[in-house]
């Protein structure tokens, strides 16, 4: 019988709170497909970032604006999981951003983000 490699929620929460890329891609495995859907790209035309090492310079570009971030919401077990992640601006402005992964051998796999943006 195989045991599941656990995935670290908590890690994860502390590392986007904190703005931390390399920690927060560490939760990410080596071939992860992230899919976003923003404000500049919608449904039939996502973002889409192919492994980790793409997903931690999208974190530092991220990071750099100095934003901050408060987990709403944290689920996961050992195969999927979902943030509610509210995100401002030192100017104020706000971004609320809710994710659903897919987790293998403790590490996402992979994610679609949607985002809502302020005017």
């Amino acid at each position: 019988m195989t045991t599941a490699t656990a995935f670290d929620l908590t890690a994860l929460v502390a590392a986007i709170e904190a703005d931390d890329p390399a920690r927060h891609a560490a939760a990410y495995a080596d071939d992860v497909v992230v899919e976003i859907h923003n404000r500049d790209h919608g449904p039939g035309d996502p973002l889409v970032i192919r492994g980790r090492d793409a997903v931690r310079a999208l974190l530092e570009d991220v990071a750099a604006r100095k934003l901050e971030h408060r987990v709403q919401r944290a689920v996961a077990n050992t195969d999927t999981g979902a943030l509610q992640v509210s995100c401002r601006y030192p100017d104020g402005l706000t971004v609320s951003c809710s994710t659903a992964f897919d987790i293998q051998d403790g590490r996402i796999a992979r994610e679609t983000q949607l985002e809502i943006w302020d005017a």
